[in-house]
Protein backbone atom coordinates (compact mmCIF):
# COMPACT_ATOMS: atom_id res chain seq x y z
CA UNK A 1 0.00 0.00 0.00
CA UNK A 2 2.76 2.39 0.46
CA UNK A 3 4.74 1.68 -2.26
CA UNK A 4 1.47 2.51 -4.40
CA UNK A 5 0.68 6.04 -2.56
CA UNK A 6 4.51 7.13 -3.21
CA UNK A 7 3.92 6.06 -7.20
CA UNK A 8 0.92 8.20 -6.84
CA UNK A 9 2.81 11.07 -4.91
CA UNK A 10 5.80 10.83 -7.51
CA UNK A 11 2.61 10.91 -10.85
CA UNK A 12 1.23 14.06 -9.18
CA UNK A 13 5.09 15.32 -8.66
CA UNK A 14 5.29 15.11 -12.49
CA UNK A 15 1.73 16.41 -13.21
CA UNK A 16 2.42 19.39 -11.27
CA UNK A 17 6.04 19.45 -12.98
CA UNK A 18 4.36 19.34 -16.60
CA UNK A 19 1.70 22.34 -15.68
CA UNK A 20 4.52 24.77 -14.77
CA UNK A 21 6.39 24.27 -17.43
CA UNK A 22 3.25 24.63 -19.61
CA UNK A 23 2.78 28.07 -17.88
CA UNK A 24 5.94 29.40 -17.82
CA UNK A 25 5.89 32.17 -20.63
CA UNK A 26 2.05 31.69 -21.15
CA UNK A 27 1.65 35.49 -19.70
CA UNK A 28 -0.24 37.45 -21.82
CA UNK A 29 1.23 40.32 -23.10
CA UNK A 30 -1.28 41.65 -25.25
CA UNK A 31 -4.90 40.99 -27.02
CA UNK A 32 -6.55 42.17 -30.19
CA UNK A 33 -9.74 41.12 -31.73
CA UNK A 34 -8.25 37.57 -33.05
CA UNK A 35 -5.51 36.25 -30.68
CA UNK A 36 -2.89 37.37 -28.10
CA UNK A 37 1.12 37.73 -27.55
CA UNK A 38 2.69 35.64 -24.75
CA UNK A 39 6.08 36.33 -23.32
CA UNK A 40 6.34 32.89 -25.29
CA UNK A 41 6.04 34.41 -28.60
CA UNK A 42 8.12 37.68 -27.25
CA UNK A 43 11.31 35.26 -26.40
CA UNK A 44 10.47 33.23 -29.52
CA UNK A 45 10.44 36.28 -31.71
CA UNK A 46 13.55 37.87 -30.19
CA UNK A 47 15.39 34.41 -30.74
CA UNK A 48 14.43 34.13 -34.55
CA UNK A 49 15.67 37.72 -35.41
CA UNK A 50 18.19 37.74 -33.40
CA UNK A 51 17.73 40.42 -31.23
CA UNK A 52 19.44 41.07 -28.08
CA UNK A 53 17.05 40.86 -24.79
CA UNK A 54 16.40 44.53 -23.78
CA UNK A 55 14.76 44.48 -19.84
CA UNK A 56 13.42 47.89 -20.51
CA UNK A 57 9.61 47.26 -20.77
CA UNK A 58 8.89 49.84 -22.96
CA UNK A 59 11.02 48.28 -25.46
CA UNK A 60 9.05 44.86 -25.11
CA UNK A 61 5.85 46.40 -25.49
CA UNK A 62 7.19 47.78 -29.00
CA UNK A 63 7.84 44.47 -30.01
CA UNK A 64 4.46 43.02 -28.70
CA UNK A 65 3.21 46.12 -30.98
CA UNK A 66 4.96 44.70 -34.10
CA UNK A 67 3.69 40.85 -33.51
CA UNK A 68 0.72 41.99 -33.02
CA UNK A 69 1.05 43.57 -36.48
CA UNK A 70 2.76 41.13 -37.86
CA UNK A 71 0.18 38.44 -37.02
CA UNK A 72 -2.89 40.39 -38.11
CA UNK A 73 -1.37 42.03 -41.39
CA UNK A 74 -0.40 38.99 -42.98
CA UNK A 75 -3.95 37.57 -42.55
CA UNK A 76 -5.30 40.37 -44.26
CA UNK A 77 -2.56 40.18 -47.36
CA UNK A 78 -3.70 36.35 -47.20
CA UNK A 79 -7.57 37.29 -47.66
CA UNK A 80 -6.80 39.60 -50.00
CA UNK A 81 -4.63 36.77 -52.12
CA UNK A 82 -2.02 39.32 -52.28
CA UNK A 83 0.67 36.05 -51.73
CA UNK A 84 -0.87 34.77 -54.77
CA UNK A 85 0.47 37.61 -57.33
CA UNK A 86 3.20 36.50 -59.55
CA UNK A 87 5.53 39.01 -57.95
CA UNK A 88 4.78 38.11 -54.37
CA UNK A 89 5.57 34.25 -55.17
CA UNK A 90 8.62 34.84 -57.06
CA UNK A 91 9.74 37.54 -53.98
CA UNK A 92 8.52 34.68 -51.14
CA UNK A 93 10.90 32.03 -52.98
CA UNK A 94 13.82 34.67 -52.84
CA UNK A 95 13.27 34.88 -48.91
CA UNK A 96 13.62 31.62 -48.43
CA UNK A 97 16.41 30.90 -50.35
CA UNK A 98 18.53 34.07 -48.31
CA UNK A 99 17.02 32.54 -45.05
CA UNK A 100 17.61 28.95 -45.82
CA UNK A 101 21.33 30.57 -47.01
CA UNK A 102 21.70 32.26 -43.64
CA UNK A 103 20.77 29.22 -41.66
CA UNK A 104 23.37 27.30 -43.22
CA UNK A 105 26.16 29.66 -42.49
CA UNK A 106 24.50 30.16 -38.91
CA UNK A 107 25.58 26.19 -38.47
CA UNK A 108 28.50 26.12 -39.68
CA UNK A 109 30.12 29.64 -37.80
CA UNK A 110 28.82 27.82 -34.50
CA UNK A 111 30.43 24.51 -35.61
CA UNK A 112 34.01 25.91 -36.07
CA UNK A 113 33.41 28.29 -32.86
CA UNK A 114 33.56 25.60 -31.19
CA UNK A 115 36.24 23.77 -32.87
CA UNK A 116 40.24 23.80 -31.20
CA UNK A 117 42.83 24.75 -33.44
CA UNK A 118 46.09 24.45 -34.32
CA UNK A 119 49.19 26.72 -32.50
CA UNK A 120 52.75 27.27 -33.63
CA UNK A 121 55.53 28.38 -31.86
CA UNK A 122 58.44 29.69 -34.20
CA UNK A 123 61.47 31.59 -34.87
CA UNK A 124 63.57 32.56 -37.71
CA UNK A 125 66.16 34.26 -39.27
CA UNK A 126 65.16 36.56 -42.56
CA UNK A 127 68.09 38.07 -45.03
CA UNK A 128 65.44 40.22 -47.24
CA UNK A 129 65.70 40.70 -50.78
CA UNK A 130 63.79 44.17 -51.15
CA UNK A 131 64.36 47.18 -50.01
CA UNK A 132 61.23 48.64 -50.00
CA UNK A 133 59.50 45.59 -48.39
CA UNK A 134 57.83 46.31 -44.51
CA UNK A 135 60.90 46.61 -41.67
CA UNK A 136 63.77 46.85 -44.19
CA UNK A 137 67.05 48.56 -42.66
CA UNK A 138 67.90 51.72 -44.31
CA UNK A 139 70.62 51.07 -46.73
CA UNK A 140 69.89 47.34 -47.60
CA UNK A 141 70.78 46.35 -51.07
CA UNK A 142 71.28 42.77 -51.78
CA UNK A 143 70.17 41.24 -55.34
CA UNK A 144 68.57 37.63 -55.76
CA UNK A 145 71.42 35.72 -55.82
CA UNK A 146 73.25 37.48 -53.16
CA UNK A 147 70.06 36.80 -50.79
CA UNK A 148 69.77 33.39 -51.82
CA UNK A 149 73.89 32.38 -51.25
CA UNK A 150 73.92 34.21 -48.06
CA UNK A 151 70.97 31.99 -46.78
CA UNK A 152 72.55 29.27 -48.06
CA UNK A 153 75.49 30.05 -46.14
CA UNK A 154 73.43 30.15 -42.61
CA UNK A 155 71.93 27.16 -43.24
CA UNK A 156 75.22 25.07 -43.42
CA UNK A 157 76.64 26.61 -40.86
CA UNK A 158 73.59 25.85 -38.72
CA UNK A 159 73.03 22.43 -39.98
CA UNK A 160 76.86 21.49 -38.96
CA UNK A 161 76.80 22.99 -35.73
CA UNK A 162 79.04 25.72 -36.75
CA UNK A 163 77.34 28.16 -35.33
CA UNK A 164 73.69 27.94 -32.53
CA UNK A 165 70.15 29.54 -34.45
CA UNK A 166 70.03 32.53 -32.16
CA UNK A 167 73.90 33.12 -32.67
CA UNK A 168 72.63 33.41 -36.31
CA UNK A 169 69.62 35.29 -35.33
CA UNK A 170 71.51 37.68 -33.96
CA UNK A 171 73.98 37.88 -36.46
CA UNK A 172 72.70 37.51 -39.89
CA UNK A 173 69.07 38.39 -39.27
CA UNK A 174 67.23 41.30 -41.09
CA UNK A 175 63.86 41.22 -39.31
CA UNK A 176 64.39 44.04 -36.28
CA UNK A 177 61.06 42.72 -35.07
CA UNK A 178 61.90 39.45 -33.95
CA UNK A 179 65.52 39.74 -33.80
CA UNK A 180 65.76 41.22 -30.43
CA UNK A 181 63.51 38.20 -29.15
CA UNK A 182 66.11 36.00 -30.70
CA UNK A 183 63.69 35.61 -33.49
CA UNK A 184 60.90 34.71 -31.54
CA UNK A 185 57.64 35.05 -33.69
CA UNK A 186 55.47 34.00 -30.10
CA UNK A 187 52.35 31.66 -31.20
CA UNK A 188 50.48 31.66 -34.37
CA UNK A 189 47.36 29.99 -35.63
CA UNK A 190 47.15 29.02 -39.47
CA UNK A 191 46.30 32.19 -41.98
CA UNK A 192 48.41 34.46 -39.68
CA UNK A 193 51.76 34.00 -41.78
CA UNK A 194 51.91 34.55 -45.27
CA UNK A 195 51.68 31.36 -47.63
CA UNK A 196 54.79 29.97 -48.10
CA UNK A 197 56.24 30.71 -44.71
CA UNK A 198 53.11 28.66 -43.18
CA UNK A 199 53.91 25.86 -45.38
CA UNK A 200 57.51 25.48 -43.76
CA UNK A 201 55.50 25.22 -40.08
CA UNK A 202 53.35 22.64 -41.55
CA UNK A 203 55.80 20.77 -42.87
CA UNK A 204 58.20 20.85 -39.67
CA UNK A 205 54.86 19.67 -37.51
CA UNK A 206 54.00 16.78 -39.59
CA UNK A 207 51.42 17.77 -41.39
CA UNK A 208 52.87 17.56 -44.96
CA UNK A 209 53.59 13.69 -46.16
CA UNK A 210 55.93 14.87 -49.62
CA UNK A 211 59.24 15.20 -49.97
CA UNK A 212 59.78 19.19 -50.12
CA UNK A 213 61.90 20.27 -53.26
CA UNK A 214 62.80 24.29 -54.21
CA UNK A 215 61.84 25.34 -57.76
CA UNK A 216 65.03 26.56 -59.37
CA UNK A 217 64.03 28.66 -62.31
CA UNK A 218 61.42 31.77 -62.91
CA UNK A 219 57.77 30.60 -64.28
CA UNK A 220 57.50 27.19 -63.95
CA UNK A 221 54.13 25.58 -65.68
CA UNK A 222 52.10 23.39 -63.69
CA UNK A 223 50.29 20.76 -66.00
CA UNK A 224 46.98 19.71 -64.83
CA UNK A 225 48.52 15.66 -65.64
CA UNK A 226 51.78 13.91 -66.41
CA UNK A 227 51.28 14.71 -69.78
CA UNK A 228 53.47 17.39 -71.03
CA UNK A 229 51.39 18.89 -73.29
CA UNK A 230 47.83 19.00 -71.06
CA UNK A 231 46.82 22.00 -69.30
CA UNK A 232 48.67 24.78 -67.61
CA UNK A 233 47.03 25.48 -63.70
CA UNK A 234 49.20 28.26 -62.99
CA UNK A 235 53.04 28.96 -63.04
CA UNK A 236 54.98 29.03 -60.09
CA UNK A 237 58.42 31.52 -59.10
CA UNK A 238 61.92 30.28 -58.40
CA UNK A 239 62.66 29.67 -54.78
CA UNK A 240 59.58 28.27 -54.12
CA UNK A 241 59.27 25.35 -51.79
CA UNK A 242 56.53 22.56 -53.12
CA UNK A 243 55.86 18.69 -51.70
CA UNK A 244 56.60 16.26 -54.21
CA UNK A 245 54.42 13.08 -54.37
CA UNK A 246 56.70 9.90 -55.85
CA UNK A 247 53.88 7.62 -55.60
CA UNK A 248 52.11 9.66 -58.44
CA UNK A 249 54.67 10.64 -60.77
CA UNK A 250 55.11 9.36 -64.00
CA UNK A 251 58.33 9.54 -66.35
CA UNK A 252 59.98 13.51 -66.15
CA UNK A 253 57.03 14.94 -64.66
CA UNK A 254 56.69 15.06 -60.69
CA UNK A 255 53.23 15.03 -59.02
CA UNK A 256 53.62 18.40 -56.22
CA UNK A 257 51.33 19.97 -53.64
CA UNK A 258 51.50 23.83 -53.41
CA UNK A 259 49.00 24.96 -50.98
CA UNK A 260 45.85 24.42 -52.96
CA UNK A 261 47.07 23.87 -56.25
CA UNK A 262 47.96 19.91 -56.95
CA UNK A 263 49.70 19.35 -60.34
CA UNK A 264 52.82 18.11 -62.01
CA UNK A 265 56.32 19.95 -62.69
CA UNK A 266 58.88 18.50 -64.87
CA UNK A 267 62.11 17.05 -62.57
CA UNK A 268 64.83 18.84 -63.75
CA UNK A 269 62.64 22.19 -62.72
CA UNK A 270 62.83 20.96 -58.72
CA UNK A 271 65.39 20.38 -56.27
CA UNK A 272 64.89 17.97 -53.51
CA UNK A 273 65.65 18.96 -50.07
CA UNK A 274 66.26 16.79 -47.14
CA UNK A 275 63.59 16.84 -44.53
CA UNK A 276 64.30 18.08 -40.83
CA UNK A 277 62.26 17.81 -37.97
CA UNK A 278 63.21 20.83 -36.56
CA UNK A 279 64.79 23.37 -38.90
CA UNK A 280 63.67 24.13 -41.97
CA UNK A 281 65.63 23.97 -45.57
CA UNK A 282 65.72 28.47 -46.52
CA UNK A 283 62.33 29.25 -47.55
CA UNK A 284 61.57 32.23 -49.66
CA UNK A 285 58.48 34.49 -49.59
CA UNK A 286 57.94 38.03 -50.76
CA UNK A 287 60.22 39.58 -47.87
CA UNK A 288 63.07 37.33 -48.34
CA UNK A 289 64.51 33.68 -47.48
CA UNK A 290 63.91 32.59 -44.30
CA UNK A 291 65.23 29.90 -42.51
CA UNK A 292 62.61 28.40 -39.29
CA UNK A 293 63.52 26.88 -36.53
CA UNK A 294 59.97 24.90 -34.84
CA UNK A 295 59.72 25.52 -30.98
CA UNK A 296 56.10 23.93 -30.53
CA UNK A 297 53.11 22.75 -31.98
CA UNK A 298 49.44 22.23 -29.55
CA UNK A 299 45.80 22.50 -30.18
CA UNK A 300 44.03 24.90 -27.87
CA UNK A 301 40.55 26.59 -27.94
CA UNK A 302 40.77 30.30 -27.69
CA UNK A 303 41.23 30.83 -24.41
CA UNK A 304 44.28 28.70 -23.89
CA UNK A 305 45.95 30.42 -27.14
CA UNK A 306 45.18 33.65 -24.86
CA UNK A 307 47.37 32.24 -22.07
CA UNK A 308 49.95 31.29 -24.79
CA UNK A 309 50.40 34.63 -26.00
CA UNK A 310 50.04 36.15 -22.49
CA UNK A 311 52.76 34.24 -21.43
CA UNK A 312 55.45 34.08 -24.70
CA UNK A 313 54.37 38.21 -25.55
CA UNK A 314 53.86 39.53 -22.51
CA UNK A 315 56.00 37.56 -20.03
CA UNK A 316 53.10 36.46 -18.13
CA UNK A 317 52.46 39.75 -16.71
CA UNK A 318 48.23 39.93 -15.90
CA UNK A 319 48.09 43.53 -16.47
CA UNK A 320 48.30 42.21 -19.97
CA UNK A 321 45.98 39.53 -19.98
CA UNK A 322 43.08 41.69 -21.88
CA UNK A 323 45.92 42.38 -24.36
CA UNK A 324 46.64 38.90 -24.57
CA UNK A 325 42.73 38.52 -24.84
CA UNK A 326 42.01 41.04 -27.39
CA UNK A 327 44.94 39.43 -30.19
CA UNK A 328 43.80 35.86 -29.47
CA UNK A 329 40.53 37.07 -30.08
CA UNK A 330 41.48 38.70 -33.45
CA UNK A 331 43.75 35.89 -34.86
CA UNK A 332 40.53 33.51 -33.66
CA UNK A 333 38.57 35.55 -35.94
CA UNK A 334 40.84 35.39 -38.96
CA UNK A 335 41.25 31.53 -38.70
CA UNK A 336 37.68 30.85 -38.65
CA UNK A 337 36.76 33.15 -42.14
CA UNK A 338 39.59 31.31 -43.74
CA UNK A 339 37.87 28.15 -42.85
CA UNK A 340 34.63 29.48 -43.50
CA UNK A 341 35.98 30.58 -46.96
CA UNK A 342 37.21 27.16 -46.90
CA UNK A 343 33.80 25.69 -46.24
CA UNK A 344 32.69 28.02 -49.41
CA UNK A 345 34.96 26.45 -51.68
CA UNK A 346 34.03 23.08 -51.21
CA UNK A 347 30.49 23.71 -51.15
CA UNK A 348 30.96 25.56 -55.00
CA UNK A 349 33.21 22.18 -55.73
CA UNK A 350 30.11 19.75 -54.94
CA UNK A 351 28.19 21.84 -57.31
CA UNK A 352 30.98 21.63 -60.60
CA UNK A 353 32.48 25.57 -60.08
CA UNK A 354 36.16 25.80 -59.23
CA UNK A 355 36.04 28.00 -55.96
CA UNK A 356 33.65 30.57 -54.94
CA UNK A 357 35.17 33.32 -56.48
CA UNK A 358 33.64 31.38 -59.86
CA UNK A 359 30.58 33.28 -60.79
CA UNK A 360 31.42 36.21 -62.57
CA UNK A 361 29.50 37.78 -65.03
CA UNK A 362 30.91 38.44 -68.61
CA UNK A 363 30.74 41.96 -69.70
CA UNK A 364 28.71 41.00 -72.75
CA UNK A 365 26.33 38.41 -70.74
CA UNK A 366 22.88 40.24 -72.42
CA UNK A 367 23.73 38.47 -75.57
CA UNK A 368 24.49 34.85 -73.90
CA UNK A 369 20.91 32.87 -73.27
CA UNK A 370 23.48 30.85 -69.71
CA UNK A 371 25.29 32.91 -68.33
CA UNK A 372 26.74 29.98 -65.55
CA UNK A 373 26.86 26.69 -66.07
CA UNK A 374 28.21 23.03 -64.77
CA UNK A 375 27.26 19.48 -64.34
CA UNK A 376 24.68 20.32 -61.37
CA UNK A 377 23.17 23.76 -62.38
CA UNK A 378 22.47 26.18 -64.64
CA UNK A 379 21.84 30.45 -64.68
CA UNK A 380 20.33 31.57 -67.78
CA UNK A 381 19.94 35.44 -68.79
CA UNK A 382 15.96 35.23 -68.21
CA UNK A 383 16.66 33.89 -64.19
CA UNK A 384 18.95 36.68 -63.62
CA UNK A 385 17.05 39.22 -65.18
CA UNK A 386 14.29 38.79 -62.98
CA UNK A 387 16.16 38.40 -60.30
CA UNK A 388 17.70 42.07 -61.09
CA UNK A 389 13.96 43.25 -61.20
CA UNK A 390 13.08 41.91 -57.62
CA UNK A 391 16.11 44.10 -56.86
CA UNK A 392 14.76 47.48 -58.41
CA UNK A 393 12.03 46.89 -56.80
CA UNK A 394 12.86 45.34 -53.41
CA UNK A 395 15.27 48.40 -52.87
CA UNK A 396 13.35 51.22 -54.77
CA UNK A 397 16.51 51.53 -57.13
CA UNK A 398 15.74 52.29 -60.75
CA UNK A 399 16.74 49.44 -62.97
CA UNK A 400 18.49 51.43 -65.71
CA UNK A 401 20.73 52.22 -62.80
CA UNK A 402 21.65 49.04 -61.89
CA UNK A 403 21.79 47.91 -65.82
CA UNK A 404 24.49 50.16 -66.17
CA UNK A 405 26.39 49.37 -63.53
CA UNK A 406 28.96 46.39 -64.00
CA UNK A 407 30.55 46.37 -60.57
CA UNK A 408 26.99 46.28 -59.31
CA UNK A 409 25.97 44.00 -61.63
CA UNK A 410 28.80 41.20 -60.64
CA UNK A 411 28.19 41.91 -56.99
CA UNK A 412 24.37 40.68 -57.19
CA UNK A 413 25.12 38.31 -59.99
CA UNK A 414 27.71 36.86 -56.95
CA UNK A 415 24.67 36.98 -54.20
CA UNK A 416 22.14 35.18 -56.50
CA UNK A 417 24.65 32.58 -57.44
CA UNK A 418 25.39 32.13 -53.81
CA UNK A 419 21.70 32.29 -52.62
CA UNK A 420 20.99 29.39 -54.91
CA UNK A 421 24.25 26.99 -53.84
CA UNK A 422 23.75 27.37 -50.55
CA UNK A 423 19.68 27.01 -50.42
CA UNK A 424 20.27 23.99 -52.04
CA UNK A 425 23.42 22.79 -49.58
CA UNK A 426 21.14 23.77 -46.92
CA UNK A 427 18.59 21.30 -47.92
CA UNK A 428 20.72 18.60 -48.61
CA UNK A 429 21.62 19.21 -44.88
CA UNK A 430 18.56 19.07 -43.74
CA UNK A 431 18.15 23.02 -42.38
CA UNK A 432 14.89 23.04 -43.94
CA UNK A 433 13.61 20.52 -41.57
CA UNK A 434 14.65 21.65 -38.39
CA UNK A 435 12.64 23.86 -35.75
CA UNK A 436 14.86 27.02 -35.82
CA UNK A 437 14.33 27.36 -40.08
CA UNK A 438 10.47 27.05 -39.77
CA UNK A 439 10.09 29.43 -37.10
CA UNK A 440 12.07 31.97 -38.46
CA UNK A 441 10.26 31.28 -42.00
CA UNK A 442 6.99 32.04 -40.06
CA UNK A 443 7.71 35.19 -38.91
CA UNK A 444 9.55 35.95 -42.14
CA UNK A 445 6.73 35.11 -44.25
CA UNK A 446 4.19 36.90 -41.97
CA UNK A 447 6.73 39.96 -42.44
CA UNK A 448 6.48 39.92 -46.14
CA UNK A 449 3.17 39.57 -46.26
CA UNK A 450 2.77 42.26 -44.20
CA UNK A 451 4.56 44.68 -46.10
CA UNK A 452 2.52 43.96 -49.35
CA UNK A 453 -0.61 45.02 -47.14
CA UNK A 454 1.05 48.43 -46.52
CA UNK A 455 2.45 48.63 -49.86
CA UNK A 456 -0.79 48.01 -51.42
CA UNK A 457 -3.20 50.64 -48.87
CA UNK A 458 -0.69 52.60 -46.92
CA UNK A 459 2.15 53.92 -48.72
CA UNK A 460 2.03 56.58 -51.66
CA UNK A 461 -0.17 58.59 -49.37
CA UNK A 462 2.37 60.99 -48.25
CA UNK A 463 2.02 64.47 -49.98
CA UNK A 464 3.61 66.19 -52.94
CA UNK A 465 7.01 67.28 -51.53
CA UNK A 466 7.21 71.02 -52.49
CA UNK A 467 10.46 73.18 -53.29
CA UNK A 468 9.18 75.61 -50.40
CA UNK A 469 8.87 72.28 -48.06
CA UNK A 470 12.71 71.37 -49.28
CA UNK A 471 13.97 75.19 -48.86
CA UNK A 472 12.82 75.05 -45.06
CA UNK A 473 13.99 71.87 -44.15
CA UNK A 474 17.82 73.38 -45.73
CA UNK A 475 17.42 76.68 -43.89
CA UNK A 476 16.75 74.02 -40.52
CA UNK A 477 20.13 72.02 -41.76
CA UNK A 478 21.72 75.34 -42.18
CA UNK A 479 20.95 76.38 -38.78
CA UNK A 480 22.92 74.08 -37.30
CA UNK A 481 25.52 74.03 -40.05
CA UNK A 482 26.34 76.95 -41.87
CA UNK A 483 29.34 74.89 -43.93
CA UNK A 484 26.97 73.21 -45.91
CA UNK A 485 26.88 73.21 -50.01
CA UNK A 486 24.48 75.28 -51.39
CA UNK A 487 20.60 74.30 -51.60
CA UNK A 488 21.01 73.48 -55.77
CA UNK A 489 23.55 70.88 -54.23
CA UNK A 490 21.77 69.88 -51.76
CA UNK A 491 17.82 69.40 -53.21
CA UNK A 492 18.02 66.07 -54.45
CA UNK A 493 19.15 64.48 -50.90
CA UNK A 494 17.10 66.41 -48.74
CA UNK A 495 14.14 65.58 -50.67
CA UNK A 496 14.56 61.85 -50.40
CA UNK A 497 15.03 62.40 -46.57
CA UNK A 498 11.87 64.29 -46.60
CA UNK A 499 10.10 61.56 -48.79
CA UNK A 500 11.68 59.09 -46.31
CA UNK A 501 10.55 60.61 -43.65
CA UNK A 502 7.36 61.60 -44.60
CA UNK A 503 6.21 57.69 -45.54
CA UNK A 504 7.90 56.15 -41.76
CA UNK A 505 5.44 59.18 -40.23
CA UNK A 506 2.20 57.90 -42.89
CA UNK A 507 2.89 54.52 -41.58
CA UNK A 508 3.04 54.84 -38.22
CA UNK A 509 -0.09 56.48 -38.37
CA UNK A 510 -1.88 54.27 -40.19
CA UNK A 511 -0.48 51.16 -37.92
CA UNK A 512 -1.85 53.34 -34.96
CA UNK A 513 -5.50 53.27 -36.87
CA UNK A 514 -5.35 49.53 -37.78
CA UNK A 515 -4.36 48.38 -33.92
CA UNK A 516 -7.53 50.74 -32.90
CA UNK A 517 -9.81 48.74 -35.60
CA UNK A 518 -8.85 45.31 -34.33
CA UNK A 519 -8.78 46.30 -30.41
CA UNK A 520 -5.26 46.00 -29.44
CA UNK A 521 -4.28 46.45 -25.74
CA UNK A 522 -1.60 46.32 -24.25
CA UNK A 523 -1.94 44.09 -20.80
CA UNK A 524 0.15 46.82 -18.50
CA UNK A 525 0.08 44.90 -15.60
CA UNK A 526 2.27 41.97 -17.19
CA UNK A 527 5.06 43.92 -17.97
CA UNK A 528 5.49 45.34 -13.93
Amino acid sequence: MKNKFSRLSTVAVLIAVVIFANQCGSKVLGTYKDGKVTEKDVKNYLKVTGMQVNPDPNVTKRIVHDIVLLNALSVEAEKESLDKDPDAVYFEGIYKNNILRQELFNKNRSKYDDDEEKVYHARHILVKTDPSAPGAPAGISKSEMDAELKIEQIYADITSGKISFVDAVKQYSDDGGSKAKDGDLGYFTSGIMVPDFESEIKRLSGESEGVPARVLTDKVPVHFNAEKGSPVITSLGKGVTVDTVASESKGDMIKIHYGNIAGFIEKQSLKELSKSDKISNPVKTQYGWHIIELLDDDSVDKDGYAKLILKTQFEGKKESADRAENMANMYWERVKRNQIMEWQNNVYKSFGLAHAGAAVLEPDWQKKSELLKSDKFTVTREDFEKYLNWISKDQNMDLKTIMADINMLQRYFRFYVDSILFSQQAIIEKIDQTKEYKSRMDIERKRFLSELYKKKHWYGEEKPVTDAMLKSEYDKIKGMNPNIPPFAQMRERIKQQVVMRDSRMNVMRNEETYLQSISFQLVEKNFK
